[in-house]
């Protein structure tokens, strides 16, 4: 979570005591979806949430769009985006997903819809 790094980088010794690991984005959307499918089926298995017929569409609806602001411009490119200081990252992808599933259960009717 490069967003949390702070001011200062941690030691050596803090980042061997902490098991820092930095995972890479993946290269490609298909992989993306696929890593963010997978792990939102597991939790929301877990969780013991409904998984909606849509799901798939708007993981793939939520990925473009981190993408496109990762990146600073639409897919198509004719439009340049504003690039957010947070890193947008695959896990947050995963946590947006298991927070929309968990409001679709309770307060929608079973659907996400955006």
């Amino acid at each position: 979570n490069n967003r949390d790094k702070g001011v200062n980088e941690l030691s050596s010794a803090l980042k061997r005591r902490f098991n820092v690991v930095v995972l890479p984005l993946p290269d490609d959307m298909a992989e993306e979806v696929s890593i963010v499918s997978r792990r939102v089926g597991e939790m929301a298995g877990g969780l013991d949430l409904p998984v909606p017929k849509n799901v798939s569409e708007e993981i793939a609806r939520v990925l473009t769009i981190f993408r496109e602001l990762r990146s600073g411009a639409t897919a198509d490119g004719k439009v340049t985006l504003k690039t957010p200081s947070g890193s947008l990252s695959t896990a947050e992808a995963i946590a947006t997903m298991v927070s929309g599933l968990s409001q679709a259960a309770w307060f929608e009717d079973g659907q996400m819809h955006a």
